[in-house]
């Protein structure tokens, strides 16, 4: 990984991107052929520092925070591209329940739980999301913004 990680920071030096959008990220699959996992590459541009076009960042979950900003980009994408984007939300979730049983804390569930849901409202109406989840008040106890791997 530390090899195409490398790669990646030398390609993007040496192109001047700016931004990763998605002709970034299939140009970016390309220079780093081969790269295995669509996720591998994902991990690798959300480490990079760029900004991110949601198509490329997809549904962050390591924080409430971050899953509010992702989901709230993808209601801004749905309507451009609305399989895609109910697309890659389904997956968030469907990663996010495979992920729920094997958390080490009871906090780590709750709040992997409560990600699942904002997900599920999503997908049931991305464009309500965003004034969904200002509404939404803070359920879980303790440290609210962590994932918890």
């Amino acid at each position: 990984m530390q090899k195409k990680k490398q790669q990646l920071r030398q390609w993007l030096a040496a192109g001047n991107v700016k931004f990763a959008d998605v002709a970034a990220r299939e140009e970016a699959a390309r220079v780093l052929a081969p790269v295995g996992a669509r996720t591998l590459l994902r991990n690798l541009l959300r480490r990079c520092g760029l900004p991110l076009d949601p198509r490329v960042e997809g549904v962050r979950q390591d924080s409430l925070a971050e899953a509010a900003r992702t989901l709230c980009a993808w209601s801004g994408v749905c309507p451009d591209d609305t399989r895609a984007a109910r697309r890659i939300v389904i997956e968030a979730k469907d990663h996010a329940r495979l992920a729920l049983p094997r958390l080490a804390s009871e906090e780590a569930r709750q709040l992997r739980a409560e990600l699942i849901e904002w997900m599920v409202v999503w997908v049931n109406d991305p464009p309500l999301f965003p004034a969904w989840v200002k509404l939404r008040p803070a359920r879980l106890s303790g440290e609210r913004n962590q994932a918890g791997q």
